[in-house]
């Protein structure tokens, strides 16, 4: 019978310097030659999950943005979202304007952004009011960053107190400061119901799929969710003590294949 690994992107299949290893691809390509099916989870919006995806050599389907969606990569069509109040997200769209966030939602698979930063093809400048791109799109996350941590930090008691919405990922810095991150500081919202481990519990119904079918690899708190669903719960060595403890397993950390060494493991365990 199929099983499925769902895996984290960040911290977790990439190193830090956003590479798939080698070694990584030829280890998910042998887990997939004995029947395991390999989809992607992460808090990254649709269009950046699927280059990923292709990168890795990864199953049809991808769920993205923390949970709040799934992707059918062979149709390039998104068969599942979870929107998010409009009114809430207002809310937090006055809130960032006020303190001079950057303002990030997702939606349609993509970036859409109040303030260009990349002008790599990775996020859209939105064009008119911010308001009236709320009110015509389904957006199922928003992301708020600063490069003043102080600032977006003593600002998270506001937004997460705003009605129907929750913070579903943020910088590591921002839970701990000792924490090396290439990222300016941000804290991603969405649906009240969404997270990765509902993700994946709609990916199973969807598919019939049992859950005790499932395996999870990953290393940060939005992993959580997808480590309180999954049968058997893999943790990156860079992963939080807390996700550590939640974790079956503990692989070696992203800088040093740590996936691939899980996998390789798992290969070699089923062949016996």
């Amino acid at each position: 019978m199929k099983k499925i690994i769902f895996i984290d992107v960040d911290g977790t299949l990439r190193n830090d310097n956003k590479e798939v290893t080698k070694r990584t691809i030829e280890a998910l390509n042998k887990v997939k030659s004995i029947d395991y099916e390999i989809v992607i989870c992460t808090g990254r919006p649709a269009d950046f999950a699927a280059k990923v995806n292709i990168e890795c050599n990864g199953d049809r389907y991808i769920i993205f943005n923390n949970g709040a969606g799934i992707l059918d990569t062979l149709k390039n069509k998104i068969i599942y979202q979870n929107g998010m109040n409009k009114d809430s997200l207002f809310k937090l769209y006055n809130l960032a304007e006020a303190k001079g966030f950057r303002f990030i939602i997702a939606t349609n698979g993509t970036r859409y952004v109040n303030k260009l930063k990349h002008f790599d093809g990775t996020e859209t400048l939105i064009e008119g009011p911010v308001k009236n791109f709320i009110n015509n799109n389904e957006i199922v996350q928003a992301t708020i960053s600063c490069i003043d941590y102080n600032l977006i930090k003593s600002s998270k008691e506001e937004m997460a107190n705003i009605p129907e919405l929750k913070i579903v990922n943020s910088d590591k810095r921002l839970i701990d400061p000792t924490c090396d991150s290439k990222f300016t500081p941000y804290y991603d919202f969405g649906d009240i119901n969404s997270s990765k481990g509902n993700g994946i519990k709609k990916y199973c119904e969807m598919f019939n799929m049992p859950l005790k079918d499932t395996i999870s690899i990953g290393d940060d708190n939005n992993d959580i969710s997808m480590f309180e669903v999954c049968n058997y719960n893999v943790a990156m060595d860079n992963a939080f003590d807390n996700i550590k403890k939640m974790a079956n397993y503990i692989t070696d950390d992203n800088n040093n294949d740590g996936v691939a060494k899980f996998l390789e493991k798992l290969y070699m365990e089923e062949k016996k």
